[in-house]
């Protein structure tokens, strides 16, 4: 399967929303001010087949520049710029890496056919409007990333059909689900507890509990999805979600880190026996230094 960006899997961050409780905590963005960003995701998963135990991990870091251009009652407007992205993908009899500012007559990695694609992430700008009072984000801007990504895959047996990455990039890289994943990042501890909408196909409920400036993922949540459907039909199944993050502010208003884990079974049933992965979730989002070292995934 050929990964777009790494993003949790499922809906399960992809999905979020924010409560509608005050937290003691708010953003004070100021205009005209530019912070650095590191964000990382990175995903692990494990399985057993064959008598063999099979462990794989992918990751991507973008640098991003964030200037505040626009405050309007509490909503601030802040244009977020990536400036580098760096790709891993590492298990038995895979090795592949990106790294957006090689250039690619002396660099294979940047034609990657696993990660290649995250080129077009590169030098892309992101609106965001948060909300200052409960880090609700609406997003903008993914839609240039999406066509770029169906450009780099044109369909090579129609020329004139549309790309087979198109419909995956849209739905990724829209500006709902940026939203709901930024959203996510951003979220502000609360008094009470924060309902996580789900996408699809998962069913049953999840709340965000805070204790301070941490949060437990509680709920019950499950759901099936097709992964094939010829020649051999091919579903996976999702159990055993549980996580946990964390939201510090800095004291001048603004993002300072923020992160978690997720983690899940996902059960894959096929014509042979079912397999069991079991799956990590991690993102984090830093500020650093401005003119700061490049991301660690380096």
């Amino acid at each position: 399967m050929r990964w777009l960006m790494l993003m949790p899997t499922l809906g399960l961050m992809g999905g979020s929303c924010v409560g509608l409780s005050l937290s003691a905590v708010e953003y004070h963005f100021t205009i005209g001010v530019v912070q650095q960003y590191l964000v990382e995701t990175k995903q692990e998963v494990a399985w057993d087949s064959a008598g063999d135990h099979l462990a794989f991990t992918s990751s991507v870091a973008t640098l991003q520049a964030w200037k505040c251009i626009a405050i309007d009652g509490s909503t601030a407007t802040v244009e977020a710029t990536i400036l580098r992205v760096i790709a891993k993908h590492q298990g038995p009899g895979s090795d592949h890496r990106f790294d957006s500012s090689l250039r690619m007559s002396t660099d294979p990695s940047v034609s990657d056919p696993l990660l290649g694609h995250l080129k077009a992430l590169d030098g892309v700008t992101l609106t965001l409007r948060i909300d200052q009072l409960t880090g609700a984000t609406r997003v903008s801007g993914g839609a240039v990333i999406a066509d770029a990504i169906a450009k780099r895959a044109p369909n090579l047996m129609d020329p004139t059909a549309p790309s087979p990455m198109a419909a995956q990039a849209q739905q990724l890289y829209g500006d709902a689900n940026l939203s709901r994943i930024w959203s996510q990042t951003l979220a502000l501890p609360a008094f009470t507890p924060q309902p996580v909408a789900l996408g699809e196909p998962l069913t049953g409920t999840l709340n965000r509990i805070w204790k301070g400036q941490t949060y437990t993922l509680q709920g019950e949540v499950g759901g099936t999805a097709v992964l094939a459907k010829e020649p051999t039909a091919v579903t996976a199944a999702v159990s055993a979600v549980t996580g946990d993050g964390e939201l510090k502010v800095t004291a001048s208003g603004w993002p300072g880190t923020a992160g978690g884990h997720l983690r899940f079974a996902l059960t894959i049933n096929a014509l042979t026996q079912p397999v069991t992965q079991q799956h990590i979730v991690t993102w984090q989002i830093a500020q650093i230094p401005n003119q700061a070292a490049p991301p660690s995934g380096q």
